[in-house]
């Protein structure tokens, strides 16, 4: 478990927005400090100081940056960042990646027309997508993957080196169905989580497969509505989603001229588990979309509708599809 000390809604100067080490060597900021460890990250706190410095002396603004993520345990998304960056080092293309984000971050906080919380949410946004992509390539690069950033328009990676594959990395950011209680309960066989999985991936594939024509997609669903499910399912049943088995299946199916879809996920509560599920593109739309169009019903009925409506629904979607048609056809009758 994280160590945190944080003061709630405290502010501070420009002067005094470096991060610095605790004596119990956690990474400390004016508003918090954590075990790095305990967040998985890969580098130590010292080590991050380091590499904090070494990024301001070239030119990215972190300070501006930490004054604008100055909240409780918000600064924890720069240091994952810049952890991910570091740790990427060794990686054809980063250097690419790195004078990206600088310039990325640097346009955010030198908005002159933006208010202080679009420059926050633009921040935040940059931060855990790049964090998000780089995680990603440096899990990939370590189980032994030939893998190389593209620092041109089109898919994110190039893997394989005898036969090169393109691939493109995207994250779901969405949880709007959770927060609050309810008195509702659901029982989700495999087949149902699976089909809230290609749910909550279908939105990104038109873009990762039509405009980046890649051939393998990565979906990062750790923060998306039900991504977490696949872990917790993986804990429960003692079933086993590699993340090394996933990204073998999708080579196996883009070598056989299908486009491939990775759902990974990044287990929750410190722990640095990684857990990677390969669909092929059409299995995934053919049942991501008809659930994504259920959804859109069931709102427009104007009832209460959550996870749990959802989760009902999962587990036969075409069939209740289907009923909708048949009972439409009987009113009409």
């Amino acid at each position: 478990m994280a160590i945190h000390k944080c003061s709630e809604g405290y502010t501070f100067s420009m002067n005094e927005s470096a991060p610095t080490v605790d004596p119990d060597n956690c990474l400390r900021f004016p508003s918090c400090s954590f075990n790095t460890e305990a967040y998985g990250l890969i580098y130590s706190a010292n080590d991050l100081v380091t590499i904090w410095k070494k990024l301001v002396a070239n030119g990215f603004p972190l300070e501006e940056i930490l004054s604008l993520l100055s909240i409780a345990d918000e600064p924890i998304e720069i240091a994952r960042t810049i952890d991910a960056l570091e740790s990427c080092r060794f990686i054809k293309g980063v250097e690419g990646r790195s004078a990206d984000l600088k310039k990325k971050l640097s346009s955010i906080v030198k908005q002159k027309n933006s208010t202080t919380n679009k420059k926050k949410e633009g921040v935040l946004l940059a931060l855990t997508s790049t964090t998000e992509e780089l995680r990603i390539a440096y899990m990939i690069a370590k189980m032994g993957y030939h893998l190389e950033f593209r620092n041109r328009k089109g898919p994110d990676f190039i893997i394989g080196s005898e036969q090169i594959v393109l691939l493109e990395a995207k994250s779901r950011f969405n949880r709007t169905h959770f927060g609050g209680t309810s008195g509702k309960s659901a029982k989700l066989t495999e087949k149902g989580i699976f089909s809230l999985l290609c749910r909550d991936s279908v939105p990104l594939l038109k873009r990762a497969f039509s405009e980046q024509n890649t051939n393998i997609a990565l979906v990062n669903l750790s923060h998306s509505e039900y991504g977490l499910i696949l872990a917790a399912h993986s804990y429960a049943n003692e079933r086993k989603f590699e993340l090394k088995k996933a990204l073998d299946d999708a080579l196996a199916l883009s070598r056989a001229g299908e486009d491939a879809v990775v759902l990974i996920v990044e287990s929750s509560g410190g722990t640095s588990e990684s857990f990677g599920l390969t669909l092929p593109r059409k299995t995934i739309e053919g049942i991501g979309g008809p659930l994504g169009e259920i959804e859109n019903i069931l709102k427009k009925r104007g009832k209460p509708f959550d996870f749990y409506d959802l989760a009902h629904v999962a587990e036969d979607p075409i069939g209740w599809m289907q009923g909708i048609k048949a009972s439409a056809v009987e009113h009409n009758q």
